[in-house]
């Protein structure tokens, strides 16, 4: 195998206080010289092979790297949102469905997706959807609740950069106690950081450790702020989760086996913001229900807009769920979730 030609030049993407890029050293900079250099690089990569059509081996002559690190570059530029990719030409089966759905449960609207070859890509595809959406209406908005989870994550990554100093952001439920890039604290901060918003935390745990540490938190002033907020939100942004060990909530070691074998037994299918709900959306009867610290997701019918982003064959319960007890208004999800979630004789004929 032929290997790539060492040009003895820095990885201006490694540890060094080097570019990589001629240009960019006769760039004025002020201080916090070193990251401005690489968002510079970034964004010339980024704008050479995405709107001026340069190939990649062109692109690496006319900035001076290597083609393997413009290969880095446009991921990391992808990962990080600097590129987005926008597709303006609907396909006739998504547009279908999301009549159809729009018919079943009443909605206000329905965003469908094409299903991605792999599942682990799913909440890459519902993000890039719901961040466009949120991009969209973000002008006519003064409060924002939002979720979080790997779906909610992603789409943070497709939202546009704006300025919206009047804007609030409400997390709609607790966090966690140590860092995670998808807990409460991390998406609400990253999503007003985008939209240049104030934000307000529910500065409590997901699940407070006993019934009575819940009644404590609750009546706390601060967290009643947030909730009274909450209420007065224009949007909401949730996801839905399943039982199973790939569920956010399992993962994270928030709900254990045994709690997931009793939530079941209790007939729950799955969850909206840490609420367990059973098939028809009603709460179940079991502790972490009388623990969880977050929005109650029965006052997702009272705002004037309740988005549910989630998706994939094992969160369909979930979903139909919510959507039957009237939790979200607007829904986005990929065609074949779509298709399980309308009964076969009302589903859209394919060609």
């Amino acid at each position: 195998m032929a290997r790539e030609k060492n040009t003895g030049r820095p990885d201006p993407l490694g540890d060094t206080d080097q570019s990589g890029d001629p240009a960019a050293s006769r760039i004025p900079m002020g201080r916090g010289d070193r990251v401005d250099q690489r968002e510079h690089l970034r964004v010339r990569v980024a704008w050479y092979y995405y709107v001026e059509g340069l190939t990649q081996a062109e692109l690496a002559e006319q900035v001076g790297i290597s083609r393997s690190i413009v290969n880095r570059i446009l991921a990391q530029c992808r990962d990080t949102g600097v590129i987005q990719v926008r597709v303006n030409s609907p396909l006739a089966p998504c547009v279908a469905l999301e009549a159809a759905l729009t018919r079943e449960f009443g909605l206000r609207k329905a965003l469908v997706v094409p299903t991605p070859a792999y599942e682990r890509n799913l909440p890459h595809i519902l993000g890039a959807q719901a961040g466009e959406y949120l991009s969209d209406m973000a002008d006519e908005l003064n409060s924002l609740g939002v979720g979080w989870g790997r779906t909610l994550w992603n789409t943070l990554k497709h939202v546009r950069r704006m300025r919206h100093p009047g804007l609030s952001i409400v997390s709609l439920l607790g966090g966690l106690h140590r860092t995670s890039a998808v807990s409460a604290y991390e998406t609400a901060t990253r999503l007003a950081e985008i939209l240049g918003a104030e934000c307000y935390y529910l500065a409590a745990p997901v699940y407070a450790g006993s019934e009575e540490s819940r009644r404590v938190l609750r009546e706390q002033d601060f967290i009643r702020e947030v909730m009274h907020r909450a209420q007065e939100c224009d949007m909401a942004l949730v996801s839905a989760g399943d039982l199973t060990g790939q569920a956010t909530m399992r993962r994270l070691g928030l709900v254990s086996d045994r709690d997931a074998h009793e939530l079941t037994e209790a007939g729950a299918v799955g969850d909206v913001l840490g609420h367990y709900l059973d098939d028809r959306g009603s709460l179940v009867d079991h502790p972490l229900n009388q623990r969880v610290i977050a929005f109650d997701p029965r006052g997702l019918r009272e705002l004037p807009q309740a988005v549910l982003v989630s998706g994939g064959q094992r969160r369909i319960p979930i979903i139909r769920a919510a959507l039957r007890a009237g939790y979200a208004n607007v829904l986005i999800t990929d065609e074949q979730s779509a298709k399980a979630l309308i009964p076969a004789e009302r589903r859209p004929a394919e060609d």
